[in-house]
């Protein structure tokens, strides 16, 4: 996997009716910095987190592992695909290094 096919700002596909308020967007650089933005439309905040993230190759598997933003966003994530416009994860462990399976998926904005 080319390293800078997943730098961009993706937009998080959101499966769960209790999430149809929360806008959620990854952003990736190509130095290695990572920026999590969520808007809430229902009550009209955005937050951001920062923190690093790194591809990892192994087993001819691909992750993508993020740091130093909150224990629910940092992790491990298998990539299932990654595309021109479409990113999709699997959260094999959050960063607290609990294992986990949540799909994430993403479309490049």
């Amino acid at each position: 996997m080319k390293e800078n096919r997943i730098e961009g700002t993706w937009k998080y596909v959101s499966y769960s009716s209790s999430d149809q308020n929360i806008e959620k967007t990854w952003a990736f650089s190509n130095n290695g910095d990572f920026i999590q933005t969520t808007n809430n439309t229902e009550n009209a905040t955005t937050s951001a987190d920062t923190g690093i993230y790194l591809i990892r190759v192994s087993s001819f598997k691909t992750y993508l592992e993020i740091f130093d933003t909150d224990v629910y966003t940092d992790g491990k994530y298998r990539v299932v695909k990654l595309s021109g416009k479409l990113l999709k994860t699997i959260q094999t462990s959050d960063g607290s290094g609990s294992e986990q399976y949540i799909r994430k998926d993403f479309t490049k904005e």
